[in-house]
């Protein structure tokens, strides 16, 4: 994964918690400053949109309301002072 120009580097992981719902987390390597951009694309589609920006020092994010047995695809990237980092690698989970 490449870091980005702040050299922080963000690790989407994801978790079925509920169904229809995915949790995305991440390593926040920030010490806590940056916000953090979650994006969410279907599988079958190449464009993200943006679905939430979480508070600095927060790890995770649950996506629910998502349609069941539907692949979705994530990826997170960190911003502060109007700074951003790379995005992540992806993470696709399928909701349940």
């Amino acid at each position: 994964m490449r870091q980005g120009g702040l050299g922080w580097r963000l690790t989407p992981t994801l978790h079925v918690a509920l169904w229809a719902s995915l949790t995305v987390s991440w390593v926040d390597h920030t010490g806590g400053l940056a916000s953090t951009s979650i994006e969410r694309r279907l599988q079958a589609s190449p464009q993200y949109v943006e679905v939430a920006t979480a508070l600095p020092g927060v790890g995770d994010y649950l996506d629910d309301g998502l349609r069941k047995n539907r692949w979705y695809c994530y990826r997170v990237r960190a911003w502060f002072a109007g700074e951003s980092s790379d995005y992540s690698n992806e993470a696709c989970g399928r909701a349940r």
